[in-house]
């Protein structure tokens, strides 16, 4: 994988965190306050590197297998299914263990089975309410479902609407969840997590991929540019966030997506980033399953026995859960991550071996000769 897609997911889980200790620590200054609460948007920033990086894996695995949908599928699903799977089973654990912290919709079978096959995405009890976070999984798959049709309609179009195709997708995909959703939309609601709410997000990392690969390839690098538009693209994020409007938290994914693309593009012209960054976006997925157990219940905790406020208490709380999740992702990395990986390589190589002939067809086949 390239490194720089590595920084944007290191990056990504950064705000993550940021955003889920700073609900923990209260007394933060308004500018720390306003930066960590954007930090939300991490989970967008995800979203465009994730549809990039699908992009990518289809373009070089294009014409190397026998099967190339079920084998994308599969992969994606190895990909996901065991860590998230373990994630089940231990917040369902918490959940019993510690019923007085449990918040949203409870546990019970209908959500726990939603989360299990992935549909939980398209249905609010279930949303957030099994994993902490992990309503962004469930839009996530909801997505591979869909990739190999939309990236199929994106290179049919783009002969004739060139580099208006990508553009033009996102406006429809926008101009039909503002149709869609009914009434308000509010901040971390159902209508903000469903998946139509998000798919103009992973549209936009898709038509960046598009454009990097095509009309960019031919441009000189213009990094002022590129920061212009991510500040013009995050500026219009705040400001939709402070504005108040019904469907503010309908626009808010996609005007958050053109400001990652922006920085992504502009982060693919650095050639030294930060070690530290790129092991933490390598780890990000599993940091992002596991970091709640520290940012959430192991805060808890320790406010209970010694009272956090205020920046710097903030800040080492972030450094503490940042090493801490990192820990303990490499640890579920090596235990069930990559081990799940590996089971579904193995199944990918196996529906993509050549037919085997049989005996008599092999007889047959020479006599022929």
């Amino acid at each position: 994988m390239l490194p720089w897609i590595d920084a944007m997911r290191g990056l990504a889980i950064l705000m993550v965190l940021a955003n889920h200790v700073a609900l923990q620590v209260p007394g933060l200054s308004g500018p720390l306050r306003a930066l960590a609460s954007f930090g939300q948007m991490g989970v967008q920033l995800f979203f465009v590197a994730s549809a990039y990086t699908l992009c990518l894996s289809w373009q070089q695995r294009r014409g190397n297998e026998r099967r190339p949908l079920l084998s994308f599928l599969l992969r994606r699903f190895f990909r996901i299914a065991p860590l998230y799977w373990f994630a089940i089973a231990l917040f369902f654990g918490l959940g019993l263990l510690l019923a007085e912290q449990q918040t949203g919709s409870p546990y019970n079978w209908a959500n726990i089975w939603a989360n299990v096959f992935f549909v939980h995405g398209l249905l609010p009890a279930a949303q957030n309410s099994v994993v902490p976070g992990g309503w962004s999984i469930g839009v996530e798959m909801v997505f591979y479902l869909l990739f190999p049709a939309l990236l199929a309609l994106h290179l049919r179009l783009l002969p004739t609407l060139g580099r208006w195709t990508g553009p033009l997708l996102v406006a429809i995909a926008c101009g039909l969840n503002l149709l869609w959703q009914t009434g308000s939309v509010g901040n971390n609601s159902a209508a903000y997590f469903h998946p139509i709410n998000q798919i103009a997000v992973f549209l936009i990392g898709l038509s960046w991929f598009e454009w990097q690969r095509g009309a960019a390839s031919q441009m000189a690098p213009k990094p002022a540019l590129e920061c212009l538009i991510a500040g013009l693209a995050f500026a219009v994020t705040a400001l939709l966030w402070r504005s108040g409007l019904a469907l503010a938290f309908a626009l808010l994914p996609m005007t958050a997506g053109l400001g990652f693309a922006a920085l992504g593009q502009l982060c693919s012209q650095w050639s030294r980033l930060p070690a530290a960054l790129l092991a933490l976006g390598r780890a990000s997925y599993a940091v992002y399953i596991i970091h709640i157990l520290f940012a959430w219940h192991g805060l808890h905790a320790l406010q209970s026995v010694q009272p956090l406020q205020g920046d710097l208490a903030y800040l080492l709380a972030l450094g503490l859960v940042t090493l801490l999740s990192y820990g303990a992702a490499r640890l579920l990395g090596l235990a069930i991550e990559r081990p799940g990986i590996g089971l579904g390589a193995r199944l990918i190589h196996r529906i993509n071996r050549p037919a085997q002939l049989s005996s008599q067809g092999f007889t047959l086949l020479k006599g022929l000769k």
